[in-house]
């Protein structure tokens, strides 16, 4: 494995040099795990603690930078005693992300926390190819999103009165940090969280970006906060949402409630344009499929009942509601107008919804 390894290398710096290239590129090559001292069944080195870092390349400082190991200290694992460590791989970062690349002293702080990990940096760069401090600039991310902003009202929770979804289950405290949408029969395992509730928060969706040419496939699924008035956000409160590492274009937009049937735009949404605003409460057609939004007062709005998420509302939700009537709720898909408890209201927004099928795909 190591001669493919040392081989492969040894390609891709030759090409460099055919192409003139080879004094713009440093390849950089680590085991993210450590590596054993003993070689195993298939010619490699299984997981241990520490191991080479190799910088290759016409800008390098050429030579070795510390000593080598001593083979025969070892953990009782196979692997050399962590406590011969030399130097932190994020220290061999730093000096590739400032004397290489140009980061400034602040997008190091930022990326590594520590200021030892750039302040210890080892010199690996030749002087002739230092990037001079004058030029230290802050690296930005690349931008390669999807945005789009979306308008949607659950049954459930409107107020025909205020005109607004009530926030009751921020009043009181019911709300999961974390997106609630990990288990089944949603398994997304998206990471978004809250460490402040914007105001007027009233529930988590999950959103999904189908591709216009085929509705079965999911392009990119991400969680978010809905807005009292309607409005999706970020976690952060940002109105909108985006998919990062999207490609811009047109996609349908599939919208899902832990208590409410999932609906798809009936367009497609072009997502490259961040002001766009696709409207699902502004009429029956904005959602794909026949009936599947419901008249409320004046606006049009996801329809509750459909509780276990099976894309269809039957007796099964009944059954299991009919189970749990009575008792308080927390934070469940059953107690339908979230109101904190499962009891008759919930029972007259099934039924007024049985029977009703989502058109999901």
């Amino acid at each position: 494995m190591l001669g493919d390894l040392s081989q492969s290398v040894s390609s891709f710096q030759e090409d460099l040099e055919a192409m003139g290239m080879d004094n713009k590129v440093l390849t950089v090559i680590f085991s993210e795990f450590g590596r054993k001292v003993v070689q195993n069944g298939s010619q490699g080195t299984d997981h241990g603690t520490l191991s080479s870092m190799f910088l290759i390349g016409k800008g390098v400082e050429g030579g070795v930078v510390g000593n080598n190991v001593e083979l025969s200290d070892l953990d009782n694992l196979g692997a050399p005693n962590p406590e011969q460590i030399q130097y932190d791989y994020r220290e061999v970062f730093s000096t590739v992300l400032q004397d290489w690349l140009g980061a400034n002293d602040n997008s190091l702080q930022s990326t590594f926390l520590s200021p030892d990990y750039y302040q210890n940096r080892p010199a690996l760069i030749n002087p002739n190819n230092l990037v001079p401090a004058s030029c230290y600039v802050t690296p930005q991310p690349p931008v390669t999103c999807a945005c789009i902003q979306v308008k949607v009202v659950l049954q459930g929770f409107y107020n025909t009165v205020t005109k607004k979804m009530h926030t009751q289950l921020l009043g009181a405290n019911q709300l999961p940090v974390s997106q609630p949408y990990s288990a089944a029969p949603f398994n997304y395992a998206g990471t978004e969280s809250v460490t402040a509730w914007p105001d007027g928060t009233v529930d988590w969706l999950l959103l999904e970006l189908r591709p216009a040419n085929n509705l079965g496939q999911v392009t990119a699924r991400k969680a978010v906060l809905l807005r009292e008035d309607g409005m999706v956000m970020s976690p952060d409160g940002t109105p909108g949402v985006s998919f990062d590492g999207v490609n811009d274009g047109l996609y349908h937009l599939a919208v899902l409630h832990r208590s409410h049937l999932g609906i798809v735009s009936a367009e497609p949404i072009p997502t490259e344009s961040p002001s766009f605003l696709y409207d699902f409460s502004n009429g029956p057609g904005q959602a794909m499929g026949e009936d599947q939004l419901k008249l409320i007062g004046q606006v049009w709005a996801l329809r509750a009942g459909d509780a276990d998420h099976n894309n269809l509302i039957n007796n099964q939700d009944y059954n299991r509601w009919k189970q749990a009537q009575g008792q308080p709720a927390g934070y469940d898909a059953y107690d339908l107008n979230a109101d904190g408890q499962i009891d008759e209201q919930d029972q007259l927004l099934w039924r007024g919804n049985r029977s009703k099928l989502g058109q999901l795909k």
